[in-house]
C-alpha cells in the first residue's frame, strides 16, 4: 500500500509540475539549467515562454499561411474575373468599332453613288440646256425671217396705202370721239373721298 501511495504522489507531482514552459537565453531556448544560470548572471534577465503558446503560434502561423493562400486565391480569381471582364469589354469594343467602320464604308459608298447620280443629272441638264439654246436660236432665226417677211409686206402695204385715193384723214378724229362718248357715262371713283 505504501508503494501505491508513493506512486500516486509521484504521478500527482509530475502532473502538477509546469513542463509547458521553457527558459530563453536571448534568441534561442536554453539547453539546460547551467546555460540558463550563466545567461542570468550576464544579463540579469530570465525569460520564460510557454510551449503550448508557441505551438499555438505555429498553428496560427499555419492558419495565417492558409488565409494568405486563400486571399491570394481570391485575388487570382478576382484577377481572372477582371481579365475576363476586360476581354469581354475589348471584344465588345472591337465589334462596335467594326460596326462603325462598316457603317462608315456604307455611307462612303452611298456618297459615291450620289455623286455619280449628281454628275449624270448635271450632264443631262447641260445637254437639255444646250438643246434648249439650239431650239431658241432656231426660233429666233425663224422669227427674224418672219419679221423680215412682215416688214416687206408692211412696206408693200404702205406703198399700196399711200397710192390709194380712199385715204381718210379724219378717221383718227372719229375713233377718238367714239371712245370719249363711250366713256362719258361711266362712273369713276372719287379720289378725294378718303375714309378717316
Amino acid at each position: 500500500m505504501k508503494v501505491l501511495i508513493f506512486l500516486f504522489l509521484f504521478f500527482i507531482l509530475t502532473e502538477c509540475t509546469n513542463n509547458n514552459s521553457v527558459y530563453w537565453c536571448g534568441d534561442h531556448a536554453c539547453i539546460n539549467k547551467t546555460e540558463q544560470k550563466e545567461y542570468f548572471k550576464k544579463t540579469m534577465i530570465v525569460e520564460v515562454r510557454d510551449i503550448k503558446k508557441s505551438k499555438h503560434k505555429k498553428k496560427s502561423e499555419i492558419e495565417i499561411i492558409t488565409q494568405q493562400a486563400k486571399t491570394e486565391e481570391k485575388k487570382n480569381t478576382n484577377n481572372e474575373n477582371e481579365l475576363a471582364k476586360k476581354s469581354k469589354f475589348e471584344e465588345k469594343k472591337r465589334i462596335y468599332e467594326e460596326k462603325l467602320l462598316a457603317k462608315q464604308n456604307e455611307i462612303k459608298e452611298e456618297l459615291i453613288k450620289e455623286k455619280k447620280i449628281l454628275t449624270e443629272k448635271t450632264k443631262l441638264e447641260e445637254e437639255k440646256l444646250i438643246i434648249e439654246e439650239i431650239e431658241e436660236e432656231e426660233k429666233i432665226f425663224k422669227n427674224q425671217n418672219l419679221k423680215d417677211e412682215n416688214i416687206l409686206k408692211n412696206d408693200n402695204a404702205l406703198k399700196n396705202y399711200n397710192k390709194s385715193d380712199n385715204l381718210d384723214v379724219n378717221k383718227f378724229d372719229k375713233t377718238a370721239e367714239k371712245i370719249i362718248k363711250k366713256n362719258t357715262f361711266r362712273p369713276y371713283p372719287d379720289i378725294n373721298d378718303i375714309p378717316i
